[in-house]
């Protein structure tokens, strides 16, 4: 709900881009991508941040190709909010996506923002610090291929190890349309 990305949507002022979506935009959230798509699933603005080199590029056909197929962008609902795993080939990224909406919400929705972040090793080292946990993720098809421990199906597991004072599980992480994406142990 921002009037300047409603307007931007539209009339794709270059000058939107300039003052908004700067390095200094992907830092500060910490974002890996951002895509504007507008109502009829073109996307007006999609890049990627690549932290390492500090630059912008235009994002992945993986990125746009997963957006443009979803069912997120094609949703005209005012109050549809939706987050959680894209899974792109190689990559889980972590979204969070909202309609593009005028301060006077009772406009037409006029498309898309949907935010990113790699959901990569050091993200997940973060959330391990933070809850003070050891946390490890594994892609579905390791565990299908019985290289990952414990992993042989979708089911949680938890096993209590009383002499070590450890309680041990894992979860399946499901993408944002529900299928089984990753496990976290």
């Amino acid at each position: 709900v921002w009037d300047p990305s409603y307007a931007y949507i539209r009339d794709q002022n270059e000058s939107f881009v300039e003052t908004n979506l700067g390095v200094s935009t992907y830092e500060n959230l910490k974002l890996t991508a951002i895509a504007f798509v507008d109502e009829q699933g073109v996307c007006v603005y999609a890049k990627e941040y690549d932290r390492e080199r500090g630059v912008i590029r235009p994002a992945s056909a993986a990125f746009i190709d997963a957006l443009q197929t979803s069912p997120i962008i094609h949703n005209g609902d005012p109050a549809y909010r939706v987050q959680g795993l894209l899974m792109l080939p190689g990559r889980p990224l972590l979204i969070a996506a909202c309609p593009i909406l005028p301060s006077e919400t009772d406009q037409p929705v006029r498309g898309h923002l949907i935010m990113g972040t790699d959901y990569d090793a050091d993200k997940i080292s973060q959330m391990a610090k933070m809850l003070n946990v050891n946390l490890s993720v594994y892609s579905l098809e390791a565990a299908a291929k019985g290289s990952v421990p414990l992993l042989a199906d979708l089911s949680d597991v938890v096993q209590v190890i009383p002499e070590e004072n450890k309680v041990a599980g894992t979860t399946v992480l499901s993408e944002v349309y529900g299928d089984p994406a990753l496990r976290l142990r």
